[in-house]
């Protein structure tokens, strides 16, 4: 077989291969060996019918789509090696009417991993953020940790604030008509979380425990049901009990309880000194991709769709699995947000193909800059990772690991790790400030 190129441009290459007339028919026998099980005809046993007869009976191309693609997958890695190709998507393949007893024409469309040229980056600059933990910041932990340790207690003798948590019985009503899914016990929401109608917790506040009363909404224009789209509604409403949270007193008292210090002075202390730890992370995460955009920036480069459409789909799977373990489906997270799975994907498209891109120069850069792990680099990692994973034998964790196909991963995680710190180093940065920033 011999793999003929018929262009390549735009990031898209289109050849075509023949497929021997005998190899063909050898596939199709292959076929129908393996598929003659699921065929009967009256006078045979199942699985006992002649292949000839079969064809006679259900048309000659019987067992062609099935011969084909026995053969698709190593003429197409065939042709791609020969060729020289790198592809980034699945081909889209088209046939020549096919015939027993000829050749077959099978022409392939993929596209191909973008063939470009670094920009000039001996000067790149870039802007980020300004990372200063702030008092505010230390506050805004520590109230977290008071909320985290606060109790709820039932309250009766006041009315229904913000921030409490009531326990309602509605049933809502359109066209005096009541609406599927408007209707429930026991059902406890916090007011103003906004996670009903609007309109709808705002007038729950003012109300005691006991107390009959409507709410009168307006459906949003966009909702996600049509049929209330833009309709008035009426829910008839009856608090079962209202809740609040009550915090802890911060003192001295309570940093005991919660950390390994004595004092609130200590405790504040310590919450700084891990935000500014975590703020250089942040500040050096913020300048790899900085320096990264930066050297996209000063580089022309076309991805083709398909790439671009690759990753959005494994962002939208690592969405929808922070979903799940906020313990909701894409569904219920879909219809609570009143959005949909294209919204998400729309929104997550400029920075997939920011991503991708990337990744791409970040590669060439690399190519470039001869960027290699050596040895000594590589020995280290194994012995960090393992101590994160416990391994008793270390010596035998590291050899085993080195003849495992994981470590080519291995290496080019150092090598593009080098590559950020590298990049990082001859990159200008000017630090916004944080009010620049609003």
């Amino acid at each position: 077989m011999s793999a003929v190129l018929v262009s390549k441009e735009n990031n898209q290459a289109v050849f075509t291969c023949e497929i021997p007339a005998e190899d063909f028919n050898n596939a199709i026998e292959e076929s129908y060996k393996k598929n003659r099980s699921r065929f009967s005809l009256k006078g045979f046993r199942k699985g006992k019918v002649p292949r000839k007869m079969l064809e006679r009976a259900y048309g000659e191309g019987l067992f062609y789509e099935d011969a084909v693609n026995l053969l698709l997958p190593g003429i197409y890695e065939k042709a791609i090696e020969e060729l020289e190709l790198e592809p980034v998507s699945q081909p889209d393949i088209d046939l020549d009417d096919i015939t027993e007893n000829n050749d077959v024409k099978v022409k392939f469309t993929v596209d191909l991993k973008p063939e470009f040229e670094l920009g000039d980056y001996s000067n790149l600059s870039a802007e980020i953020d300004e990372y200063k933990v702030t008092d505010s910041d230390v506050d805004m932990k520590i109230n977290h940790e008071l909320e985290s340790n606060a109790r709820v207690q039932e309250v009766e003798e006041r009315e229904a604030k913000e921030n409490d948590t009531v326990s309602i019985n509605f049933k809502g009503f359109v066209d005096d008509k009541a609406f599927d899914g408007g209707e429930a016990e026991d059902y406890e929401l916090v007011l103003g979380s906004h996670t009903f109608i609007p309109g709808f917790e705002e007038q729950i506040v003012g109300h005691n425990v006991g107390d009959e009363f409507d709410v009168n909404v307006k459906f949003p224009e966009d909702y996600h049901e049509d049929s209330l789209k833009g309709k008035d509604a009426k829910f008839e409403c009856k608090i079962n009990s209202i809740k609040e949270k009550v915090l802890p007193e911060l003192d001295d008292e309570f940093v005991k309880d919660v950390s390994e210090f004595d004092t609130l002075d200590e405790y504040k202390k310590d919450i700084k000194e891990k935000l500014e730890k975590d703020n250089e992370q942040r500040q050096l995460v913020d300048k790899q991709n900085k320096s990264v955009e930066a050297l996209i920036d000063v580089t022309e480069i076309e991805v083709p769709k398909s790439m671009v459409e690759n990753e959005v789909n494994r962002q939208f799977q690592d969405f929808a699995r922070r979903v799940q373990q906020m313990g909701l489906n894409t569904d219920q997270y879909f219809q609570i947000t009143n959005t949909s799975e294209e919204d998400v994907k729309n929104e997550l498209r400029s920075n997939a193909e920011l991503k991708v891109k990337g990744d791409l120069v970040l590669e060439k850069y690399i190519e470039k800059e001869n960027i290699e792990s050596t040895e000594e680099e590589l020995d280290e990692q194994l012995k960090e990772f393992a101590k994160v994973y416990g391994q008793d034998d270390e010596e035998k964790f590291i050899n085993e690991f080195k003849n495992s196909p994981n470590v080519e991963f291995l290496k080019e995680d150092i090598k593009r790790k080098k590559a950020l710190e590298k990049l990082v180093e001859n990159t200008k940065f000017e630090t916004k400030k944080a009010e620049e920033a609003k």
